[in-house]
């Protein structure tokens, strides 16, 4: 079985399957609620982390364990090399909304909100995202969820930052920069670092620079900062 043949099996999203044998309340809910199964019903569960399970619902408890008969189908290896997209956060957040929803459909590890010196926006309901985070990966049927963050600034997130690809979208011309499909280099793990409605700041690019980001255009076009995080995991996905 690989990631696409889940099919017509009902799907289900637990992250702690193999401790509890039970369905997290929303997933129970959908299951019971929604889907109206009953007891004896075979359904798949992923872990979230690579894994599929077969099961089988023992009872219609949202409380108590529900499921019996749990059996490894199918391991989802790592996609590599690694991607994330941090960006941040737009005044409209139903538009990082769908950015996220459509990176984890076009596949990526980490998704990393950063409030920034022209960040609108401070407060994202992260439960919210966690939301379409799962939500996504079901409906394109990924057995792998996304990680995501939130950093309260740009320092904050440069100090954790690990992948040894690293991009800047900067618009201004202050600092030299090639177009990203020329300075991306193949089969590193990347993080792509796409700014507010009103740019990054000359400190703020100096200050990527210094943790080794490469300025970056992606392209003539202004784009949207969804858009542009929307590009940069596709061109991700075709340079590699």
């Amino acid at each position: 079985m690989t990631d696409n043949m889940i099919g017509d099996i009902p799907y289900f999203y637990a992250p702690n399957i193999c401790a509890s044998l039970t369905l997290p309340l929303d997933e129970a809910k959908h299951a019971f609620k929604v889907l109206r199964l009953d007891v004896g019903a075979d359904i798949l569960v992923t872990d979230g982390n690579g894994k599929l399970f077969s099961a089988k619902i023992v009872n219609k408890s949202f409380k108590e364990q529900n499921l019996s008969d749990l059996k490894l189908v199918h391991t989802s290896p790592q996609m590599l090399p690694r991607l994330e997209v941090a960006i941040a956060p737009t005044k409209n957040i139903d538009r990082i909304e769908w950015a996220l929803e459509k990176l984890t459909e076009i596949g990526m590890t980490r998704f990393s909100l950063v409030i920034t010196e022209h960040t609108i926006r401070r407060r994202v309901n992260m439960e919210r995202l966690e939301r379409i985070v799962v939500s996504a990966m079901k409906q394109s049927e990924k057995l792998r969820t996304v990680e995501l963050n939130i950093f309260t600034s740009l320092k904050e997130y440069l100090s954790q930052l690990a992948y040894e690809g690293r991009y800047i979208g900067y618009c201004a011309d202050i600092f030299e920069k090639k177009e990203l499909k020329d300075a991306f280099v193949p089969g590193l793990d990347n993080s792509f670092l796409i700014g507010p409605e009103g740019d990054f700041t000359r400190e703020e690019v100096e200050l990527a620079i210094s943790y080794g980001f490469n300025p970056v255009s992606l392209g003539s076009e202004r784009l949207r900062t969804e858009t542009a995080g929307i590009y940069v995991g596709i061109l991700h996905h075709i340079l590699n």
